[in-house]
């Protein structure tokens, strides 16, 4: 009923389970399907349910959208036209959890398709902010010292310096001692951080700070309006340095 208000196709619509696999799971068996859903997803591929070939006679599929998905097949992202407009959409699955002990959930998923990018080049002239922060300053000289290792192994392209300065800008944790470099190059980055794990003294574009010792400071800072509009025209003209 609940897919008759908007289309009368049937036949269109795979379902499955994965308790035929590994059986009753109890409270485990929503969180086995989104698994099954996800591999599935991964591989743009439908999986047959297990003991599935007589289906019960009391169920008459071919007046339904679904269908029992009794053999391996793809799993081909729907088209659909709308206004004259046709138009491929994300494979979509839903997944029910209805359990003897009360359980009563269903999730609905949509494959994830990343979007098209123009990569952001860094160079000398349009650096990149690269942050860590740490519990301590043992830590700190730790987190330095992965992301050092990681660059040296060349596991980090020339290219990649723009994804691994937003990453560790939006994906860490906060923590109360900070490192700051200001590199324009792969190469700028790695002498930055030896100079910082050495203990020189005086490295160009190369910050440390406590938030402890300067909480009041910045409290002061970020509740000053005007100083929110001078930081945003700092980064507008990549004055990174006063940032």
């Amino acid at each position: 009923q609940a897919f008759r208000k908007d289309t009368p196709d049937t036949g269109f619509c795979a379902i499955g389970s994965v308790k035929s696999n590994i059986g009753h799971l109890e409270a485990a068996a929503g969180i086995a399907g989104v698994g099954k859903i996800i591999l599935q997803m991964k591989n743009q591929t439908l999986v047959p349910s297990l003991h599935a070939q007589e289906l019960n006679p009391n169920i008459h599929f071919g007046q339904t959208p679904f269908v029992v998905q009794q053999e391996l097949g793809e799993w081909k992202r729907p088209v659909v036209e709308i206004d004259g407009e046709t138009r491929e959409y994300p494979r979509i699955a839903g997944i029910s959890s209805f359990g003897a002990g009360g359980s009563n959930a269903h999730v609905i998923i949509e494959e994830y398709i990343a979007e098209e990018k123009v990569p952001m080049s860094v160079t000398a002239q349009k650096p990149a902010i690269i942050v860590l922060s740490a519990k301590n300053e043992e830590r700190l000289k730790k987190q330095a010292e992965r992301l050092l290792a990681v660059t040296r192994e060349g596991q980090l392209s020339e290219s990649s310096l723009a994804d691994v300065a937003y990453t560790l800008q939006v994906g860490r944790e906060a923590m109360e001692e900070r490192l700051a470099v200001i590199a324009g190059s792969m190469q700028e980055l790695v002498d930055k951080l030896e100079g910082f794990l050495e203990g020189r003294d005086g490295i160009p574009e190369l910050y440390r700070g406590q938030v402890k010792r300067n909480k009041e400071a910045l409290t002061a800072l970020i509740e000053d309006e005007d100083m929110e509009k001078m930081i945003a025209a700092w980064i507008g003209k990549r004055k990174y340095s006063k940032v």
